[in-house]
């Protein structure tokens, strides 16, 4: 059984499920703060700017960690205790750390990226439809352009399509499914560009994600 490449294709199919928990939990962390005006109470009390922020980051961060890591550890546990003479962990022990790995970068980073969208509206059911939207949108139309254009890096247009390249490096793949390469059955999955380039890109939206949330936090901030 291929268990690098089961493994690395559960942990992108579970992260859209994932993402589901993200909008869900943290889509009225800050927004149901600005429409409740809990953040008058917070403010006037000893509590700092960036104690609200790691505060809410935390909070929601290790909602997604759970979501998307425990059901791989599981996994890997059972693949360690089912295999003859402790072979999963002889031939594909990095699988473990890269797990983990890739669990915390993709729940950091999802998580930066919902609190900045809650930060932008002052409801719980608009910073769900916004959170969506981003969700949605971008990926339904990289992947559209992908089977239009038959060209897998469309995918750099959304960022969970850099989460799957960074999964196909991460997990030594070189491309995801079962189908032969010659075939073009799964022309998305391919690894079509650079992982560098999916890291910047993921570091530019976490980063504009928080840039976002902090001036939206330094104006509640600033009206109490």
């Amino acid at each position: 059984i291929p268990v690098r490449e089961q493994i690395a294709l559960f942990h992108v199919s579970m992260s859209y499920f994932t993402l589901l928990v993200i909008a869900w939990f943290g889509a009225g962390l800050i927004a149901e703060d600005r429409r409740a005006g809990a953040h008058l109470l917070y403010f006037s009390r000893p509590l700092t700017r960036s104690g609200y922020l790691a505060a809410k980051f935390l909070t929601l961060f290790v909602f997604a960690l759970i979501a998307v890591l425990g059901p791989s550890l599981v996994i890997c546990t059972f693949a360690t205790f089912a295999s003859p003479e402790w072979s999963f962990l002889k031939e594909e022990g990095r699988v473990v750390p890269a797990s983990i790995v890739y669990a915390f970068l993709w729940a950091g980073v999802w998580s930066s990226v919902m609190l900045g969208i809650s930060s932008l509206f002052s409801s719980r059911t608009f910073a769900l439809v916004g959170s969506f939207a981003f969700f949605t949108v971008s990926g339904a139309v990289s992947v559209l352009l992908v089977v239009l254009q038959r060209d897998p890096r469309y995918l750099m247009l959304s960022l969970q399509g850099h989460f799957q390249r960074i999964a196909v490096w991460m997990f030594a793949l070189r491309r995801f499914g079962h189908a032969p390469r010659e075939s073009g059955d799964h022309p998305a999955f391919e690894v079509a560009w650079d992982v560098r380039w999916s890291f910047l890109a993921v570091a530019a939206v976490a980063g504009i994600a928080w840039i976002i949330l902090i001036a939206r936090v330094r104006r509640l901030e600033g009206s109490t």
